[in-house]
């Protein structure tokens, strides 16, 4: 290709020499910006959540018919419970990393008005630090308390 006759049209016509490099400069700020998100995207996902992924399983149950469905979620936590290899399991509305589930406003002053942030409500009981696999902050867990009612998932969480 010879450059020659470019260059030479380039310094005979400014306006369109000016376009072509504002064309380039608008390009190079796009793709950049671009990229920048896609790493800070990227970098966001790869933090550590805390949780034992590659240990979770979720089992979705939604039973046909409304009688006594307490029950049921009792006879089958205590059925998975029992399973070999299966260090723990609770039953809950969502989990982390659905996307997903009950959430609401926080605030840090009672009289505010707005929330400052919003966060996600799981219902679990005293078995969610163990099917999670989370770590006890200064020793203590949840403390078991009375069903807050029916709920449609189960995560349950195996040995390797």
């Amino acid at each position: 290709m010879q450059i020659q006759p470019i260059l030479a049209a380039l310094r005979r016509h400014k306006a369109g020499t000016v376009l072509i490099a504002l064309q380039i400069a608008l390009t190079l700020a796009i793709v950049c910006n671009a990229l920048f998100i896609i790493q800070q995207r990227v970098s966001h996902l790869s933090r550590p959540t805390g949780i034992d992924e590659s240990n979770l399983l979720v089992v979705h149950n939604a039973w046909v018919g409304d009688d006594d469905v307490e029950s049921r979620i009792r006879t089958d936590l205590a059925t998975l419970r029992g399973l070999p290899g299966v260090a723990d399991v609770v039953a809950t509305n969502s989990y982390p990393l659905r996307g997903g589930g009950w959430s609401m406003g926080a605030r840090t002053d009672p009289e505010a008005t707005k929330s400052l942030t919003s966060t996600t409500l799981y219902f679990m009981d005293d078995h969610a630090i163990g099917t999670l696999g989370l770590k006890l902050v200064a020793g203590r867990n949840f403390r078991p308390t009375k069903s807050a009612g029916s709920t449609r998932a189960s995560s349950t969480r195996h040995h390797r």
